[in-house]
């Protein structure tokens, strides 16, 4: 059996077919297939693929004679796999020489995951290794790509995966479908993927943009569609509301597409899905609604994770500007960089601003440091009181800052009719602390 089918649709790139196919041959997996499908080009490219491709039978060229669009090209294409894993190509794009063995030999070497899911133009991933609920699996799709991802062909055939014909951004239906029935997605950082935006892409013709915004629209239609089919639960369409903005907010001036994009993301959000849970939807009760809005943020992690954060902010020893210019990986996967230092920026050895140094702290208390605490929100809970950090913090905070951040997460704290007793009683020492220093 081939192990790995390479299925790539091509329309009018000429100027790219000979670096494309050199690319191409030099790959070091042995049993290797490219199915290419020419789609109705005008520009003499299925002539020079015939001619570059001569007998190398690793090569399958086919041709439409129309131009029908990528999602028909590749759907062409799965028709004619014969590998056990799938793996897509733009022909504009590159790829290491070694990119399929290495891809394949991660899937082989850890018992054949149905997804090995890489990295691009050196945007790492968040998390690494394995993931297995829908939760997760959604989370860590930075957007509906194919290219950087390899999917075992039993995957897409038994549970029919297919690209809706006709739409652009077809492809990200077919990878959030396969994330979803793929019991087990593997990311890695190595391979590198090399995606390169062509000069004359959609953006550059206003009536193909024109149409790519509408068709976003009906490409989440389908997304909502079929979470409604499968019956995602609250905290999968929580994922999948965030997954869609990150993938098709990118028309902010746009007020037009905005609106029809931001209802769509608001019909997926957990809320709503709460309330199915207990019968009939009461959108119309906007009191209910407030209620188990204020229910689910208090019930969950989630709200522990959103006091932290204002807390953080509030210290003044976070920077939002200066940590998105200094990784700017992080705004490009546009991720917060608060929760992203939280959870990965710190281990990283990623600092939260210009005033505090993560390395100096752990090194002066090494308590901490033993203890795998992140060193921002010691020194903001306990550091501080405690007179840690001479070093780490390059500009201490004054009393009348103390006073204020505290005042301010005060009101906050308010903001909410129902507390979590453990809240209550860090807030009442605090407040006792304060005036003891007062």
């Amino acid at each position: 059996m081939v192990e790995v089918s390479v299925i790539i649709p091509v329309y009018n790139r000429k100027t790219f077919c000979s670096q494309a196919i050199k690319m191409l041959r030099a790959q070091t997996l042995k049993d290797i297939e490219f199915i290419i499908v020419d789609d109705g080009s005008t520009d003499g490219t299925y002539e020079l693929l015939h001619e570059l491709i001569g007998k190398d039978d690793r090569f399958i060229l086919l041709q439409q004679k129309k131009n029908l669009g990528p999602a028909v090209a590749r759907n062409v294409a799965l028709n004619a796999i014969n590998g056990e894993y799938i793996g897509f190509f733009d022909i504009d794009d590159s790829i290491p020489v070694d990119y399929f063995e290495k891809m394949y030999s991660i899937a082989e070497n850890n018992g054949k995951p149905e997804i090995v899911f890489c990295s691009y133009n050196g945007l790492k991933h968040d998390v690494m290794g394995s993931v297995n609920s829908l939760c997760d699996k959604i989370s860590v799709l930075r957007n509906g790509a194919l290219w950087d991802k390899l999917f075992s062909k039993d995957l897409i055939v038994q549970n029919a995966v297919s690209f809706p014909e006709g739409l652009y951004c077809a492809d990200n239906v077919f990878v959030f479908k396969a994330f979803y029935y793929a019991n087990r997605v593997l990311l890695t950082d190595n391979p590198v993927y090399e995606y390169k935006l062509a000069a004359d892409s959609i953006g550059a013709d206003k009536e193909k943009l024109t149409k790519r915004k509408k068709d976003i629209l009906k490409v989440v239609d389908l997304l909502i569609d079929f979470m409604q089919k499968n019956k995602f639960n609250s905290d999968a369409l929580n994922e999948a509301s965030h997954f869609v903005n990150r993938s098709f907010n990118c028309y902010a001036d746009d007020k037009v597409f905005k609106k029809a994009l931001d209802k769509r993301i608001k019909s997926i959000n957990i809320f709503y899905s709460a309330l199915n849970k207990v019968g009939k939807p009461r959108e119309n009760s906007m009191v209910w609604l407030r209620i188990k809005h204020c229910l689910g943020i208090i019930n969950s992690s989630k709200f522990s994770e959103l006091v932290l954060r204002e807390r953080i902010l509030k210290s003044g020893l976070f920077d939002k500007r200066f940590y998105l210019n200094q990784y700017s990986d992080v705004g490009q996967a546009k991720l917060d960089p608060v929760m992203h230092y939280l959870k990965h920026g710190w281990k990283e050895g990623r600092n939260p601003s210009s005033k505090f140094d993560n390395d100096a702290y752990l090194r002066d208390n090494p308590d901490v440091a033993a203890e795998g605490l992140c060193p921002l929100e010691h020194y903001i809970n306990h550091g501080y009181k405690e007179g840690r950090a001479v070093h780490s913090v390059f500009v201490q905070r004054t009393e009348a800052n103390d006073k204020g951040t505290f005042m301010d997460r005060l009101s906050y704290f308010f903001l909410y009719p129902i507390r979590v007793r453990e809240e209550y009683e860090r807030l009442s020492a605090e407040l006792k602390d304060l005036k003891n220093r007062i």
